[in-house]
């Protein structure tokens, strides 16, 4: 009539801690019988590439920049590069999974520079999209 669910937790320390909870059986078949509780991903170690003394970007900033880039084709494919998109992708792919930049980009077959660039481009988007006026109409001429 009831199960022992047990959770174990590590802090980044090492340390651990054991939880254990009785678990009542409700009425009908269960839906499923596994759990996992994921950290929010605002809350993961999530890694940032430095633009400069001031400036640091996300992996969303790079992702942006990529769509960017691909918008003003300077993703060409006459450049020798066919497949760099998809190595930038590979790149954030690795990143967000818990590889470091350098080896993200050692494995994906991207430099460094040209992510921190793709970075920049997002950067700039946001923050012209901050500067752009909110609510304001601009008025008709009528001549």
């Amino acid at each position: 009539s009831s199960t022992l669910l047990t959770v174990v937790t590590q802090a980044p320390t090492g340390n651990r801690k054991l939880y254990q909870f009785r678990i009542a059986y409700g009425k009908g078949n269960p839906q499923s019988h596994t759990l996992s509780i994921q950290p929010e991903p605002s809350s993961l170690n999530t890694p940032t590439i430095k633009i400069n003394a001031r400036q640091q970007a996300s992996l969303d900033d790079v992702e942006l920049g990529l769509r960017i880039a691909r918008a003003k084709n300077l993703l060409s494919q006459t450049q020798g590069n066919p497949h760099l998109e998809m190595r930038v992708q590979n790149f954030l792919a690795k990143a967000r999974n818990g590889a470091s930049l350098n080896a993200a980009a050692l494995q994906a077959g991207v430099s460094l520079p040209l992510i921190s660039k793709l970075a920049e481009f997002g950067l700039e988007a946001k923050l012209v999209d901050m500067l752009k006026p909110r609510g304001f109409v601009q008025p008709l001429l009528i001549k």
